[in-house]
This record gives structure tokens, sequence and C-alpha cells, in this order.
């Protein structure tokens, strides 16, 4: 009876790791509320974003195997959305070609999106 209690245990925990080495570099797509898709070029140094014609980079330093903060170097930004803060990023789920990322940073708000890897955007996993 332990061994099958054991096994089980096992199996929660395995259920519950979450791969995300596998999107600490790439390119990402996410599709924005307002019908934009923002492009993401993620090295193991910098993070670049564009979106129509905003375009950011920031240095990324990962805190531990599914988190990152993000800290900008440079932002283009005549609409003046986007600020300098530094966010910070917790990979939540992952899927075959996607995760779900949880963003903090901004006041006391928390928000979640879905990034896709390229060419995946859209699809249901």
């Amino acid at each position: 009876m332990k061994l099958i209690s054991y096994i089980f245990f096992f199996l929660c925990l395995s259920a519950q790791a979450q791969d995300c080495n596998k999107y600490k570099t790439g390119t990402f797509e996410i599709d924005n509320l307002d019908g934009t898709v923002s492009v993401i070029k993620r090295t193991k140094k910098f993070q670049k974003e564009s979106s129509g014609e905003i375009k950011t980079k920031d240095k990324i330093v990962w805190l531990n195997d599914c988190s990152y903060k993000l800290i900008p170097v440079r932002i283009k930004d005549k609409s003046g959305l986007i600020g300098d803060e530094i966010l910070t990023f917790t990979i939540i789920k992952t899927f075959d070609h996607s995760y779900v990322v949880q963003i903090t940073g901004l006041e006391d708000m928390v928000f979640e999106a879905q990034v896709y890897e390229q060419g995946y955007l859209g699809e249901t996993e």
C-alpha cells in the first residue's frame, strides 16, 4: 500500500511541474486585446517586443526556472502607453506550444496572458 501511495505522490508532483526552460529563449506572439499582435524575441540576456509602432528592449533577469524580471533598456512609444516599470513575470502553466504568464509590478494590478511560440498563435491546446 505504501508503494501505491508513493507512486501517486510522485505522479501528482510530476503533473504540477512546469517545463519553463523551453520558453527562456525564442520568438513568441501575444494576441492583444485591441486585435494587434505583439512579437517577442527573447535571448538569454534581452527581450525585444514590438506591436505596431511600439517597440521595447528589456534586460531579462531570471529569478528561478519559471520567473523573470524585465528591466527596461529602450522604449519607443509615441503614444506614451508603455512605462518604465520593472515587471515580474511568472510562468504559471505550460503547454506544448504556449504558456500562461502572470505579470506583476504595475501598482497592485496582476495580469495574465497566454504567450505562443511563433506560428502557433490562436491554436487551442
